[in-house]
């Protein structure tokens, strides 16, 4: 049997039940050695199994639902490791052996994931989305929409070959901490894929502040503003009328500007607008 019609084993499967709990019983070893053999061939078996020869057979696999205590299951555990290999028991009966073998959470091909309110990109559905994957038939590809959508019904809404979602997505600039997305099916050469399309009509970005001018640039605009204003005067004091400096530089400019307007004015009338 090749690689990809191999399974990940269960207890729940009639083979892997008897193994667990040691019901196998052969009169003659080559007997249990086929039986052992027979379960590398159909399970898929871990890559950091020891080597399995005809003098020792040996297999390391991952059995779902195998010695996983109450505590073990809330930190997430849906299985364990097995070794299997031949012994003997009592009555000199060649037998085949299962015991667990503690392996990081981390390293194990299935564990529970925390329930949350929307996926992100380690989903493994999201994961296969964002490699490209490449499904044999539609009702293959069209299976995993509907699978996101039973998980996350809150946060989606299904289509005809698409399936709109909201995802958790952390994106620089942007307060908003998830996304609209649009999960489309499409065809390829060798079979189907699912494309992720923004469905967002505007992010709303975070806004930076303005950068205050610094070093040179600063005291070149500090002189500027200086040289507008009337000696020994800044633009936060205010003379004895109550007139700030730049209000008194204003009603200058005005004044200046009338007295352009008018050429026939004297200065005498400009400067005292009540004597005519």
């Amino acid at each position: 049997m090749s690689d990809s019609e191999r399974k990940y084993a269960t207890v729940q499967h009639p083979t892997i039940e008897a193994l667990v709990h040691g019901l196998y019983k052969y009169i003659h070893r080559k007997d249990a050695v086929s039986r052992l053999e027979n379960i590398r061939s159909n399970f898929v078996m871990s890559k950091d199994a020891p080597a399995s020869t005809k003098e020792e057979p040996v297999g390391l696999f991952w059995i779902k639902g195998y010695a996983v205590t109450e505590k073990e299951i809330t930190q997430g555990y849906t299985g364990h490791f097995c070794r299997m290999e031949i012994t003997t028991n009592s009555k000199g009966q060649f037998t085949l052996a299962a015991s667990k073998v503690d392996v990081p959470l981390t390293k194990h091909p299935q564990k529970k994931r925390q329930q949350s309110t929307h996926p992100n990109w380690g989903h493994p559905v999201m994961r296969a989305i964002k490699k490209g994957k490449v499904y044999p038939t539609l009702d293959a590809a069209a299976a995993e929409l509907e699978l996101l959508h039973l998980e996350y019904p809150e946060v989606s809404i299904p289509g005809v070959n698409k399936l709109y979602l909201i995802i958790y997505e952390k994106r620089e600039g942007v307060k908003q901490p998830t996304r609209k997305v649009a999960l489309e099916l499409a065809a390829k050469d060798d079979g189907f894929t699912i494309l992720c399309k923004d469905n967002e009509k505007g992010a709303k970005v975070a806004k930076a502040p303005e950068a205050m001018p610094t070093g040179s640039e600063a005291k070149v605009l500090a002189d500027y503003n200086a040289k507008r204003l009337p000696p020994g005067q800044t633009k936060d004091t205010k003379p004895v009328g109550g007139f700030s400096a730049q209000e008194l530089l204003r009603k200058k400019k005005r004044a200046m500007k009338r007295k352009k307007s008018d050429p026939r004015i004297s200065k005498k009338i400009a400067d005292n607008p009540h004597e005519q």
